[in-house]
């Protein structure tokens, strides 16, 4: 497009807005950011200020900072791409609206405002296409981690298993959404003590992720980072209630755990386990009687 069209031109702008987008997917934001910044200064330039074209712009250029750690600089576009979904959110281009401006509220402190954001994003689904649509696996998976985060565990509960059924039922084992799903009902899982489904769902986290993504992608590692630090909590939870209650069968749910997390660092190299941390647990676990 460069070498077609001088200067400004909505088609390279088009162009360098999809190149960012794809280079951020793959988690290289920082390659991505000077390409989203190109296209939304463009886009301003050769449209009016209240065009979706532009909102599209900003709303990329939001979740860019957002992922860069600038959080609160990226509220302002993040707003803009909201308010525009709002007056049109059946534009498929102004999808990411509401998720992008929840996500910044919420990292700069505004769990609740966050929350709000996506009930409305939910309202505003159902009305447009009915309680069942791929947008719906999205916003409920979105929705449900930040109530988990708010400490909702009994009203996220069964917005994730909502999410969970709707991505299967469109995405097949293939969703893109289910391990991010997962980690959140394993995070109740945690909270209400159930050792055993907890793992069982971060376990089924990597499985997904690993279909999905390709090796080395930043969601890979994220299901396996939450596996790993699982088996350390448990390894460290059942060492120190054996250790207390000199409780064998407590000690063996520790060394059960702890072969687990070996067998997790010895298996795959995307996400280390440090031998000092390694050794350090099983040093923890109460050696049983002879």
């Amino acid at each position: 497009f460069r070498q077609i069209h001088e200067g400004d031109h909505l088609d390279l702008a088009g162009a360098l807005l999809s190149l960012g987008s794809a280079l951020e997917f793959e988690g290289r934001v920082k390659e991505a950011e000077p390409h989203v910044r190109a296209a939304l200064e463009m886009r301003e330039r050769l449209l009016p200020a209240d065009d979706p074209a532009v909102a599209e712009a900003h709303i990329l250029w939001a979740w860019v900072l957002q992922k860069s750690g600038r959080s609160k600089a990226s509220v302002e576009s993040a707003q803009i791409g909201f308010d525009a979904w709002r007056k049109q959110p059946e534009l498929m281009l102004l999808e990411a609206g509401p998720r992008t401006l929840a996500v910044a509220l919420a990292s700069t402190g505004q769990l609740a405002a966050s929350e709000n954001v996506y009930q409305e994003e939910r309202r505003t689904l159902n009305r447009l296409y009915g309680d069942q649509h791929p947008a719906m696996v999205t916003c409920l998976d979105n929705l449900g981690m930040t109530l988990v985060r708010l400490r909702k565990f009994d009203e996220a509960e069964p917005v994730l298993n909502e999410a969970l059924a709707q991505g299967r039922k469109f995405y097949g084992d293939r969703c893109h959404h289910e391990d991010h799903i997962l980690s959140h009902l394993a995070q109740i899982a945690e909270h209400r003590g159930e050792d055993v489904e907890q793992l069982q769902l971060l376990r089924d986290a990597v499985a997904v992720a690993r279909r999905v993504y390709a090796p080395g992608h930043r969601y890979r590692k994220e299901a396996l980072n939450n596996l790993i630090k699982a088996l350390q909590r448990q390894v460290e939870m059942f060492a120190e209630r054996a250790a207390a209650e000199t409780s064998a069968d407590l000690a063996e749910k520790a060394r059960e755990r702890m072969a687990e997390l070996e067998e997790l660092a010895r298996s795959q190299s995307e996400v280390k386990v440090a031998p000092e941390v390694i050794a350090d647990l099983k040093a923890k676990i109460p050696i049983p009687d002879k």
